[in-house]
């Protein structure tokens, strides 16, 4: 499996070489299909990735549609974030 990460998934200054740390060998938590703008698209989740610091994070991606062996990150978010706004 191939990753790219897009820039959106950097919006909480979480670095690539992190992000690719943790979902390097870990299976994802949550696999669905999801109708997004009239197709189909496979949404993976991982909910509790932990990275070469050990920190926790909530990581999405999707299977991208011109190559399936592809997984584009679209969104990072460490899970020390998760209930701050409450």
């Amino acid at each position: 499996m191939r990753y790219k990460i897009a820039k959106t998934a950097r919006q909480h200054k979480i670095g690539n070489a992190h992000i690719r740390a943790s979902v390097a060998g870990r299976l994802p938590d949550n696999i669905s299909r999801e109708l997004f703008k009239g197709k189909y698209v496979t949404v993976i989740e991982w909910k509790r990735a932990i990275d070469d610091r050990g920190l926790e994070l909530y990581i999405l991606g999707r299977v991208a549609v011109e190559d399936p062996s592809l997984i584009i990150l679209f969104h990072v978010h460490p899970l020390t974030l998760w209930n701050r706004g409450k």
